[in-house]
Parts: C-alpha cells; sequence; structure tokens
C-alpha cells in the first residue's frame, strides 16, 4: 500500500493525452475468470475431470473477439501483428514453463531427492539469485549486439544449468554451478521496437503470458512426478523442463538480429 500511495505521489503521468483512461470492465470480467479458469483446470486435470478448462477457452476467446474490436481493450491483441512482439511473447511463455516449473521442482527435489531439510533446500537455492543479479548485464549488451545472440546464449545457459538436475546421480559440487547458470536466463525485451504509447499494453501482455506459461509449466511438471515413482521421477521432470528451454531456442532463432528502433506515434 505504501508503494502504491508513493507511486501515485512521485511518479510522473506519461500517457499521451487523449488515450481514453476508461476501464475496460468487459474485458475484465471476460479475461480475468477465463484465465483463472485455465489454471484451475490444469491444476486438477480439467480436461478429463470437469469444466473448468473448456470454460476458461470460452471465456478467453471471447475476450479475444472483444478486444480486437473495442479500441481501448484491458490487452491489446493487435500488439501480436508486431513480428517481434509475436515472436517474445512466445518465449516469455515458454520461459514461464520452464522458469517456473523449474522453481517448482527445485525445493521438492532437494527434499525428497536428496534428503535436505526445508531450510537447507532454501539455502542451497541461493547460488541462483547470484546468476539473477549478474543477468541485469544483458540488458546494454542487447542494445550492442542484438537480441537474437544474447537470447540464445541465456536459454543455452539455462538449458545446461537444468540438465544435470536431469542425471541420477549428479555431482553435489555440479549442483552449485547449475544454479548460478540458471540464473542467468536472459528476460526478453518483447517491447522492443513499440512506441511509447504502446509499451504499457505490451508489458501487461508479456506478464500474463508469462505468468500463464508458469502455471501451464508447473501443472505439466507436477503431473510428470505424480505419475513417476518418487524421487525416481525428478530426472524426467527435469527433463522436460529442459526441453522446453530447448523449445524457446528454436522460436528465438525467429527475432530479430539487431534493436529495432522504436516507432514514434504520429
Amino acid at each position: 500500500m505504501l508503494a502504491l500511495a508513493l507511486a501515485r505521489r512521485y511518479v510522473p503521468e506519461d500517457v499521451p493525452p487523449g488515450t481514453d483512461h476508461r476501464l475496460d470492465t468487459t474485458g475484465l470480467l471476460l479475461l480475468s475468470p477465463g484465465l483463472a479458469a485455465l489454471v484451475y483446470g490444469l491444476s486438477r486435470d480439467g480436461l478429463t475431470r470437469d469444466t473448468a478448462i473448456p470454460a476458461g477457452a470460452l471465456l478467453v476467446v471471447l475476450f479475444a473477439a472483444h478486444a480486437l474490436r473495442s479500441p481501448a481493450p484491458l490487452v491489446d491483441l493487435r500488439l501480436f501483428q508486431d513480428r517481434a512482439f509475436a515472436v517474445s511473447s512466445t518465449l516469455m511463455f515458454l520461459n514461464g514453463l520452464a522458469l517456473y516449473g523449474g522453481m517448482f521442482l527445485l525445493p521438492l527435489y532437494y527434499q525428497q531427492a536428496r534428503g535436505e531439510s526445508v531450510v537447507a533446500a532454501g539455502l542451497l537455492l541461493a547460488p541462483q539469485g547470484l546468476g539473477s543479479l549478474l543477468s541485469r548485464a544483458t540488458g546494454p549488451l542487447t542494445d550492442r549486439v542484438g537480441p537474437r545472440p544474447v537470447v540464445l546464449t541465456g536459454l543455452l545457459l539455462s538449458a545446461l544449468g537444468t540438465l544435470p538436475f536431469a542425471l541420477h546421480h549428479p555431482a553435489a559440487a555440479l549442483l552449485p554451478l547449475a544454479f548460478v547458470v540458471r540464473g542467468l536466463a536472459v528476460n526478453v525485451g518483447a517491447h522492443q521496437g513499440l512506441s511509447p504509447d504502446r509499451i504499457p499494453h505490451g508489458s501487461t501482455t508479456v506478464r500474463i503470458v508469462q505468468q500463464l506459461g508458469g502455471s501451464v509449466g508447473t501443472a505439466v511438471l507436477a503431473a510428470v512426478l505424480a505419475r513417476g515413482r518418487g524421487a525416481a521421477a525428478f530426472p524426467h521432470a527435469f527433463l522436460w523442463s529442459t526441453a522446453f528451454t530447448v523449445l524457446a531456442a528454436l522460436v528465438a532463432l525467429a527475432l530479430p538480429a539487431q534493436v529495432a528502433a522504436p516507432e514514434r506515434p504520429s
């Protein structure tokens, strides 16, 4: 609440004059329960046991039809007409699959497969934070060499950092290094090249896509673990997480080689 109050007072207004400030209530009432139903259905195996996924999918489709007609939608789906944005958003979905799915697996792996306590498992996850801190240097690098090589390198590092956990008996000394490398996974600048007035919608869309990917990834990996036999299921689950990252790397080949100059509103 304090952050909201400070932001309202000190963050400058950057909405262009003449912009419609009204909340898209129809879009909110369609998209929010639609995404919630999809996530709930995935977590409960909704494809076979209930109607959550079909109902959620219907609401999302209705939202898409509404958003494409509305002059000021809650989430502007017309942004996907921009090729770089569409590719980057797909990457963020796949990154959510691997990243959040891995965050779900790793504490369980240390506790169930390696017999660590809850406190020890938390401490053993700390090296990933170091990798995340180092990854902040990728922004200026992307400006210099372009997004494709930086993102491909980051995804390769992420896959290499996950692969040791897929081994049935990984060397304990490899695991902290693997965590540092996992933390170096690149955050894709999906709004590169968008005009300033479209960046807020772009940021919102990318965040929704990534969170949805995380929900799907967590549900898939949880199902893999549930169908396995105790600790022996973890290598299989980590192979799935690595496969998500490799798939993201294939999509990253479609990224532009250089950063496009932002469009200016006419």
